[in-house]
């Protein structure tokens, strides 16, 4: 739950700290949409604590919808087991976690959870939480509000806990210079790939072989995705605001109602002088601005030359060069309290009163003003046209989607009724499989997930879908194709070539252990790369941020320990990317004095070693509770 907002944010303490924050906001009403359920059936249960399938069958297609919305690059339908077994873990989990956050003591009570989801931005409308939009959301998304609340609070009760071991963290001085020390540690290797490829010609594959691999496979590798193709019918509201015809009396009785939002305010040009207060003054800075606003005030009395009181008082450095100039303002634009005496400011040279706000006294004087003004109805006609026909359209809009959503709902079998009554077109698409079509419509994963949705697919409609703001969806399946077996002749050029590739790569292997177990032996570089026609690289003064040579041979090169007896070598194998071997040898370790950061620097890498060494024992906690708990799963769990 709320894994895909996790995802997209920075980590699960940004999450925190911004949940904490809305925790001061109240919140009225929510928990009242909750809805009871039927008898569950039970999937396992986690120290007596049952997990339902229908909460199984939730999160697995939250997983699925998540796995699409990233685009991911495969998912037939071979990998359902395994995406509901990961549910089912993740089930688990939470349950285990949650059940020792509250032994702990720990508590999120429905007022926090109230104040946090009134501050979620998706759940608000014109800047306010609203009900309708939450419920739209959830049901969105595959939840009901208890679901969600249950989701929620188990996440904060574990964030509670996980906190709890990262801020409870500590590094030790002496910790903090040996990590620092190893971090500016420099290391001599000398290295050889053994390339796969060399070995292309001693592969001999039997067809034999391909066909009991693809036997042994077929159900894994060999099938082609099922596929759907949809019948919907849709509402765009730009389509339907093209269609609004607005007459010339509307839009001017318009013009007429709503004269104020025609009318430009008026502006005013401005100068000032600020004598600044700090927001934490003292006593002392207090009694100076007031004796120099004292003699400011003295001086406005008999000294006209507002510029030159500008140069004299003002604080505000960037104004002063200027006479005091602010430009063009409108009200709107001053704080407020500037802003009520500004409007008192009939004629230009005219002076306020000095005024305390958030910088401190300011005097405020009138250059210029430029009267409010109302446009005239050519100027707006346009404007408000399109504004009156977006309002109509979006009016019948909702109407519309309302009557889509009753109809396809009343009448589930068939998209023909909603589309007779609303004088909507029937349109379908072509197959297209969980990853998705060739156009955006079919790529669009809220389109997939509701094609391939258990009750679509077993004949009913789908609900109202709203594709992006404006644009709304109801989906039915036209046409399903079951995943099928690729045919042996059509599997059977990329199964040599997997065969290929693996014998290669394991004679490669064979290669890089028989040089390793050379170097124990005692063998020279020299006599290994003789032996088996190969030459060795140097790569010196490697640090752990060394580009070259590749990451993976300076990660592994770090983390080789040098034997205590100096007549050793240390050498090790590590598989490429590529899928060629490399033989390492470290050849030198150079203990450098850490580098002297500054005191602040210091500080911040000591807090991140003591958030890692807590996230460390927050992992460490995890499982052992996950051993300690008593984790029963149904037979049919493999089935659901």
């Amino acid at each position: 739950m709320l894994q895909s907002i996790r995802d997209r944010s920075q980590g699960w303490l940004t999450w925190f700290l911004v949940i904490t924050i809305c925790i001061s906001f109240a919140l009225w009403g929510i928990h009242s949409y909750f809805e009871g359920a039927s008898t569950p059936q039970i999937v396992a249960s986690v120290n007596g604590n049952a997990i339902t399938k229908q909460q199984l069958q939730s999160t697995y297609e939250h997983l699925r919808q998540q796995q699409q919305a990233e685009n991911a690059s495969n998912f037939p339908i071979v990998t359902e087991q395994q995406l509901k077994r990961e549910a089912l873990a993740q089930i688990i989990q939470t349950k285990v976690l949650s059940q020792a956050a509250l032994d702990g003591g720990y508590r999120v009570s429905q007022a926090q959870l109230n104040a946090i989801v009134a501050q979620i931005p998706a759940f608000k409308v014109n800047d306010k939480f609203s009900p309708e939009r939450f419920t739209e959301i959830l049901s969105r998304m595959g939840y009901n509000p208890d679901s969600f609340f249950q989701d929620l609070q188990a996440d904060l009760l574990q964030n509670q806990v996980q906190l709890g071991f990262v801020y409870s963290a500590f590094a030790l001085p002496n910790e903090v210079q040996q990590v620092q020390a190893l971090l500016n540690q420099r290391r001599d290797i000398a290295y050889t790939v053994i390339a796969a490829s060399q070995f292309k010609e001693k592969v001999k594959l039997t067809d034999e072989q391909l066909i009991n691999y693809y036997n042994q496979h077929q159900t894994s590798e060999f099938r082609m995705p099922e596929q759907v193709s949809i019948n919907y019918i849709e509402l765009e509201l730009n389509k339907i605001a093209a269609e609004q015809k607005i007459t010339e009396q509307e839009i001017r009785q318009y013009y007429q109602d709503n004269l104020a939002n025609v009318t430009e305010p008026a502006r005013y040009h401005l100068a000032h002088i600020l004598i600044r207060l700090p927001k934490a003054a003292t006593e002392q800075q207090l009694a100076e601005v007031q004796q120099k606003l004292a003699k400011l005030n003295a001086q406005l009395k008999t000294n006209p030359n507002f510029s030159e009181l500008v140069k004299t008082y003002s604080d505000d450095v960037v104004s002063a060069k200027q006479e005091g100039d602010l430009g063009w303002l409108h009200l709107v634009d001053l704080e407020p309290a500037v802003a009520k005496l500004a409007a008192k400011l009939t004629k230009p040279g005219m002076i306020t009163e000095p005024v305390q706000t958030q910088y401190g006294y300011e005097v405020i004087k009138l250059l210029a003003i430029e009267p409010e003004k109302v446009k005239s109805f050519a100027q707006v006609k346009a404007n408000i046209k399109q504004r009156l026909e977006q309002q109509k359209a979006q009016q019948l809009f909702t109407e519309l989607s309302d009557k889509l959503a009753d109809l396809s709902f009343s009448n589930p079998d068939s998209l023909d009724t909603s589309a007779k009554q609303l004088g909507l077109t029937i349109q379908q698409t072509s197959l297209f499989t969980r990853e998705g079509g060739n156009t955006s419509l079919t790529r669009n994963p809220k389109i997939i997930a509701a094609a391939f949705n258990k009750d679509v697919l077993e004949g009913s409609n789908s609900d109202l879908i709203e594709v992006v703001p404006g644009h709304v969806i109801v989906l039915r399946v036209n046409h399903f194709k079951p995943a099928t077996p690729v045919p042996f002749a059509n599997a059977k050029s990329a199964i040599k070539t997997k065969l290929q590739k693996q014998a290669m790569q394991n004679l490669a292997k064979q290669d890089s252990e028989q040089i390793i177990a050379g170097l124990k032996a005692g063998k020279t570089q020299e006599e290994l790369a003789k032996k088996y026609s190969f030459k060795w690289t140097e790569a010196t003064n490697l640090t752990r941020h060394s580009e070259s040579p590749e990451m993976i041979l300076v990660k592994t090169s770090f983390n080789m320990t040098q034997p205590a007896n100096k007549a050793q070598t240390a050498s090790q194998a590590v598989q490429l990317p590529s899928g060629d071997f490399a033989v390492i040898v470290l050849k030198k370790v150079t203990n450098l004095p850490p580098k002297k950061l500054p005191a602040q620097a210091n500080e911040a890498f000591a807090k991140q070693m003591a958030i890692s060494y807590g996230q460390v024992a927050y992992q460490l906690y995890i499982e052992h509770l996950m051993k300690q708990a008593k984790i029963k799963r149904t037979d049919s769990v493999s089935d659901n």
